[in-house]
C-alpha cells in the first residue's frame, strides 16, 4: 500500500478545493499532520488519536460554515495532547449538533484517507505517462 503524507497531496493537487469550507479542512490536515511530519501513514494504520483529532477539526470546520462557533465548545490548538482531546470529546457531547457531525465523521476518515492515497496514485500514474510521453517524443524526434 502507498504511503501518504496527506498534507503535500491536499496543498499540491487541490483535492478539496470546490467549497467554501476548503480553507478550514486544509488547515487542520496540515496542521495535523505537520504535527506528525517525522512519520509517514498509510490508511490502514491511521492512528486512533490523529483519526480521533482529525474528526474533531473536521466537525469544527463544518459548525463554523454553518455559524456555530466551534470555540464554545473547545479550542483546537496545535499542541492538543490526549488531556486536551478527551475534554474537547466530553465537552462535544453537550451540543448534541456538533456530537452528532462529530459521529458522521469518524466513520469516514479513513475513507478520506483512502480517497486522497487513490487519488495520489492516479496522479501518480498521470504523471508516469506524461514523462513516458515525452521522452517517447524526444526519441522519435532524434530519429
Amino acid at each position: 500500500m502507498y504511503c501518504i503524507l496527506i498534507v503535500l497531496v491536499i496543498l499540491t493537487n487541490g483535492l478539496l478545493s470546490t467549497t467554501d469550507i476548503q480553507p478550514c479542512l486544509s488547515r487542520s490536515l496540515e496542521r495535523i499532520f505537520l504535527d506528525y511530519n517525522e512519520q509517514k501513514f498509510d490508511c490502514s494504520s491511521l492512528p486512533s488519536q490523529i483519526q480521533t483529532t482529525l474528526a474533531l477539526h473536521f466537525t469544527f470546520c463544518h459548525l463554523n460554515s454553518t455559524g456555530i462557533n466551534s470555540n464554545t465548545i473547545c479550542s483546537l490548538t496545535l499542541s492538543n495532547n490526549n488531556n486536551d482531546l478527551n475534554e474537547c470529546l466530553q465537552n462535544i457531547t453537550k451540543n448534541s449538533f456538533a456530537y452528532l457531525t462529530y459521529t458522521n465523521f469518524i466513520p469516514h476518515i479513513q475513507s478520506i484517507c483512502y480517497a486522497i492515497e487513490t487519488q495520489q496514485w492516479h496522479n501518480q500514474a498521470r504523471d508516469t505517462i506524461l514523462q513516458l510521453n515525452i521522452h517517447s517524443n524526444q526519441v522519435e524526434n532524434e530519429a
